[in-house]
């Protein structure tokens, strides 16, 4: 059964907002100041990626309860060198993660499906996203294109196998299953973005 704690949602929320910042931040660095263009990438950045990231780690958690495990999602220290690094138009992101308590002694199996649920997650947004924008009103069109670019870099990013990243696990738990959704992960990125954009709209 999911559960969650008041706690955890004040840091999933703001964890967000510095989601949100570091994307604004590194989608507005190369404009001139303007306050009303700020607010609205900031909201677009929140409605897209926010939301991709909440889901992401409210999926880590559900597996993790799922097999039986206490999880708990922790935020970070206050990243300022990620916003240091989104001012160049780069973005890092790690504002928290789900903790599993144990986490020595989950099994591989468990680790590497807990780990995929992030990921599968914003793959399945991605989906939602660019259906979304296929019919959509024109004006509303660049929010869910831009939420399918960002859901697919969440997905691909987090499939890196390095470090405490999702891709890891995922690695060390089954590696057809690593290279089979990564490549599922970037071909839906290009082929979607571009050869249905391309003939569909």
């Amino acid at each position: 059964m999911f559960k969650i704690s008041f706690s955890e949602l004040v840091e999933l929320i703001k964890s967000s907002v510095i989601v949100a910042l570091i994307f604004t931040i590194a989608s507005v660095s190369g404009l001139e100041f303007d306050i009303i263009k700020i607010a609205y990438v900031f909201g677009l950045c929140f409605f897209t990626a926010s939301f991709g990231f909440i889901l992401h780690e409210i999926a880590h958690k559900i597996a993790a309860q799922n097999y039986g495990y206490e999880a708990e999602y922790v935020g970070g220290k206050f990243p300022i060198y990620s916003i240091i690094i989104a001012i160049f138009g780069f973005i890092i992101l790690a504002p928290g993660a789900v903790h599993i308590k144990g986490l020595f002694g989950v099994k591989q199996k468990h680790s590497g499906i807990i780990s995929l649920a992030g990921p599968l997650t914003n793959l399945w947004l991605a989906f939602g996203f660019k259906i979304f924008s296929f019919i959509s009103p024109n004006a509303l069109y660049p929010i869910f294109a831009f939420g399918f670019e960002i859901n697919s870099w969440l997905a691909l990013f987090n499939m890196i196998p390095w470090g405490n990243l999702d891709g890891a696990k995922v690695y060390n738990w089954n590696k057809p299953i690593y290279f089979i959704f990564t490549f599922i992960v970037g071909f839906t990125a290009l082929f979607l973005n571009k050869f249905l954009s391309m003939y569909l709209l």
